[in-house]
């Protein structure tokens, strides 16, 4: 038990050392970035449950014409970036 604990207390100080003190854990996001996306506020981060990534372009600010002009060529770019 007491051995558990002197672990614990050796584990954490090891923790505490390495990190700085306004360092914490970032969490990776699916950036996504449309064609001319600059003029709306894109690149954006988008929610994993999104299904129709058209849709929720339109509705984050994204003009239905831009998809429009593109036909089926409408692409966007993707990455994964932190939050």
């Amino acid at each position: 038990m007491v051995l558990g604990y002197l672990v614990n207390i050796i584990m954490d100080y090891g923790i505490d050392k390495k990190m700085k003190k306004n360092q914490r854990i970032k969490k990776s996001v699916k950036m996504i970035d449309p064609p001319s996306g600059w003029k709306y506020g894109f690149p954006k981060p988008i929610p994993e449950d999104v299904k129709d990534e058209l849709k929720w372009l339109v509705e984050n600010g994204y003009p239905q014409e831009e998809i429009n002009s593109c036909g089926k060529h409408f692409w966007c770019r993707y990455w994964i970036g932190e939050e």
